[in-house]
């Protein structure tokens, strides 16, 4: 539940409500068929810990190497001004 600090979400059309109601009971249908069909329940929760696995792998990574930093062209952008203006 939302405490009193929480900020409200964006105002969102009755519409919009009912469409996210009738989705999530959908979804929440499908869950319930996953659930009870042992193998596929059986295969998500392979997927599950194989997705969890390679998670675990980034997350223990060491940061890539940082990109090296290009050097700003000789010419500043007065110069560029002044050479754009000179072309007209």
């Amino acid at each position: 539940m939302a405490s009193k600090n929480t900020p409200k979400a964006a105002s969102v059309s009755d519409d919009e409500r009912r469409w996210r109601a009738q989705s999530d009971v959908r979804t929440l249908q499908e869950a319930e068929k996953i659930r009870s069909d042992k193998s596929r329940m059986t295969e998500a929760q392979k997927e599950a810990k194989s997705q969890l696995d390679a998670m675990a792998q980034i997350a223990k990574a060491a940061p890539a190497a940082k990109a090296p930093v290009k050097k700003p062209a000789s010419n500043s952008m007065d110069d560029f001004i002044k050479q754009r203006e000179s072309r007209k």
